[in-house]
């Protein structure tokens, strides 16, 4: 699923004021068609018969908000401000197949267990990933950048060795699983997202510290290198916009003019925290 995304100082911004409730009714019922089928703010003649008024159309487009075109209409500056359609594609391929990964590896480890070995049996829960939850569960049509508060659980009763260790049901079961997707995201972006919060200079809420740590662990699982990373976050942090959605955004178009260096995620990962370092302190610090 994806989300149409409109910011909080919409209601107030001088396109809008003057706009009536059908124009505004269709500019939000146009952007969520859009955003499900994928059509990068073009919105074709036939489809406004369906979300709309050819005269609310007409408003749009003389606030500046649409572009008319030959075969309807379309946003003004649609990638500004939303997710492209190859993004939300890539986005999806890298969710797929981070499940795929991950469900490989829970087999190899059946595979590999041994009943007879002694050994003290493991308790296990459902496999709790990183993948975008937006993508494979009901969201809350409410917010789409939902975060919540870690979860924590009692630690274990030591036992003796070879003494079976009964299974316990995660507190809230399902909820919870679905917490930790909410707010799960790499060591890599906790790293980045702590390193801008330290240079910023100003208290960063532990709650935007984590979505910006998701909105920079969706960058990294699209093959995004730290360095771009870092100065796309700079730049979203110099502009007026200060919804953690729009960070992305920025991010792409932070892309170098020159080749990107080493791309492994594991040297990613581990070059993460020194590139964020120096990187914002010398984004946040060079007007100072």
């Amino acid at each position: 699923m994806t989300w149409f995304k409109v910011d909080d100082g919409f209601w107030s911004h001088p396109k809008t004021v003057g706009l009536s409730d059908s124009a505004v009714a269709l500019w939000v019922r146009a952007g969520a068609y859009s955003c499900q089928h994928l059509t990068d703010g073009v919105i074709a003649t036939p489809v406004l018969r369906m979300v709309g008024e050819k005269s609310a159309a007409e408003e749009l487009v003389a606030a500046g908000l649409w572009d008319e075109t030959a075969g309807g209409y379309v946003f003004h500056d649609w990638a500004e401000y939303q997710e492209t359609s190859e993004a939300v594609k890539d986005r999806r391929a890298a969710a797929k197949e981070r499940q795929r990964r991950s469900r490989a590896a829970r087999e190899a480890k059946k595979a590999a267990a041994r009943p007879d070995s002694g050994e003290q049996a493991e308790s296990v829960t459902p496999d709790v990933t990183r993948d975008n939850t937006r993508e494979f569960s009901t969201p809350d049509p409410t917010r789409p950048d939902h975060v919540v508060t870690d979860v924590t659980t009692d630690p274990p009763t030591p036992q003796p060795g070879g003494t079976l260790v009964p299974l316990r049901a995660p507190r809230g079961g399902r909820a919870v699983a679905e917490r930790w997707n909410a707010t799960a995201h790499s060591a890599a972006a906790h790293a980045i997202a702590r390193k801008y919060a330290e240079q910023s200079g100003a208290a960063v809420p532990g709650t935007v510290l984590h979505e910006i740590a998701q909105r920079i662990d969706e960058c990294l699982a699209s093959g995004i290198d730290a360095d771009q990373i870092v100065r796309g976050l700079v730049a979203w942090s110099e502009s007026p916009i200060t919804a953690t959605s729009q960070i992305p955004s920025f991010i792409h178009k932070a892309a170098p003019k020159r080749p990107r260096g080493r791309s492994k995620p594991t040297e990613r990962a581990l070059d993460a925290a020194q590139v964020a370092e120096q990187l914002i302190r010398e984004g946040l610090t060079r007007d100072s």
